[in-house]
């Protein structure tokens, strides 16, 4: 039974997908498998689509960043970087910035689907961290 026009959760604009008779048949089937209608299904993938694309763009900026750490801190002290990591000081601004910010974006996005993920994402990144600061830290 359709939802009366008074039942909405306020005003939103209709886009008109138009999918080809086996396209269609696969999408109503995974919406009835999650037990909502097409159109909400159709909008939550459209969304993990654009939170994926945005955490990929922030994973090539952090790489980015993270690429100039041995130059930064070579030029800073005119040396080789030291053995135990560097200083919180020593980190370019835009690299501590940006690391707190992903964090906080991916745990946001992460914890609002499941708070086991956030866990685990961060028991990974201590391992990681370890590993590539040589088991000084943590």
């Amino acid at each position: 039974m359709p939802r009366s026009s008074r039942a909405s959760k306020g005003k939103s604009e209709r886009i008109t997908l138009r999918f080809d008779r086996p396209t269609n048949e696969f999408y109503r089937r995974k919406a009835n498998e999650a037990g909502i209608p097409v159109a909400e299904f159709c909008r939550q993938i459209l969304v993990r689509g654009i939170v994926s694309e945005n955490v990929e763009q922030i994973e090539k900026r952090l790489n980015a960043l993270l690429a100039t750490i041995p130059n930064s801190a070579q030029t800073s002290n005119g040396g080789p970087p030291p053995a135990a990591g560097n200083a919180s000081g020593e980190l370019p601004l835009d690299l501590v910035r940006a690391v707190f910010f992903c964090r906080e974006v991916l745990t946001t996005i992460v914890s609002d689907r499941n708070i086991q993920f956030v866990h685990q994402a961060q028991d990974r990144a201590e391992a990681a961290t370890k590993k590539a600061m040589g088991g000084s830290h943590g």
